[in-house]
């Protein structure tokens, strides 16, 4: 039965079902909302909602769940709509009723939040090192090629001599923007907002600096509404990308000029 269809005399088309379910965006979540469900878990048996046997489970059952999707044996379905409902449905066909127990004063709103946060987080910190490794390469050409002279163009005509070295130069200071850009960035990225709740705060007493902890963030979300109700992150996010890959356009103009 999807989350919808007690609401409904009758079930709900499947056309409507595929068109609902964000499944086939944030599935790819899941490792990130695993790992935010086990910190909840353990938050809640902290808190004193869930006993150490019952944390015990849903712990066990959520790696397992984890399992699943990564050897590919987990089944998504359309009626479950998210990638939270999925990995919530499965956990009660493991361990039963208790599971319902985690989802105890937690909301969807915050958990995808959590979720991109998280992904974005790991996303931007395996780019952040690939680009210094760029970027070193970049000054280790540069100084190889000081003494090369090669023509400067502006708008594709010739404009006067420079060196290779310059050239490598200019592309390492533009991109060192966006490693900037980067770095500042992931301090308002790596906020933990679970304990925000649907919109005005969690109805249960979660340790919000021990679930900061467990899931190794920087800081603590100020405010519940904002927590839940803003994405400049995500626009931020794009924002930078699109720099960043701008740059690599031009990188591979002068390149096809060149040759």
């Amino acid at each position: 039965m999807g989350l919808r269809d007690k609401r409904f005399n009758e079930k709900l088309s499947g056309v409507f079902e595929k068109l609902n379910s964000s499944l086939p965006f944030d599935s790819k979540l899941y490792r990130y909302d695993i790992l935010g469900s086990i910190a909840y878990a353990r938050a809640l048996h902290k808190a004193s909602v869930i006993d150490a046997s019952e944390m015990d489970r849903i712990i066990k059952g959520l790696i397992e769940i984890k399992r699943e999707i990564d050897e590919g044996v987990f089944e998504f379905r359309d009626e479950d709509e998210d990638i939270h409902m999925s990995i919530e449905r499965r956990l009660v066909e493991k361990i039963g009723a208790v599971a319902n127990k985690l989802h105890t004063g937690r909301s969807r709103n915050e958990q995808i939040v959590l979720d991109e946060r998280m992904y974005l987080r790991d996303f931007f910190s395996g780019f952040r090192e690939e680009f210094r490794v760029l970027l070193r390469a970049l000054v280790n050409s540069a100084e190889r090629n000081s003494d090369a002279i090669i023509p400067g163009f502006t708008h594709t005509r010739l404009a006067r001599p420079i060196s290779a070295g310059f050239l490598f130069m200019g592309y390492y200071t533009s991109l060192k923007r966006n490693l900037e850009r980067i770095l500042d960035y992931e301090k308002r990225l790596d906020t933990m907002v679970l304990g925000s709740g649907a919109i005005g705060g969690s109805t249960v007493g979660v340790d919000r600096e021990f679930l900061k902890n467990e899931l190794g963030m920087n800081s603590i979300s100020e405010n519940a509404l904002d927590a839940v109700a803003s994405r400049d992150f995500l626009s931020e996010a794009i924002f930078i990308s699109a720099l960043i890959f701008i740059d690599y356009s031009r990188v591979a103009e002068d390149l096809i000029l060149f040759s």
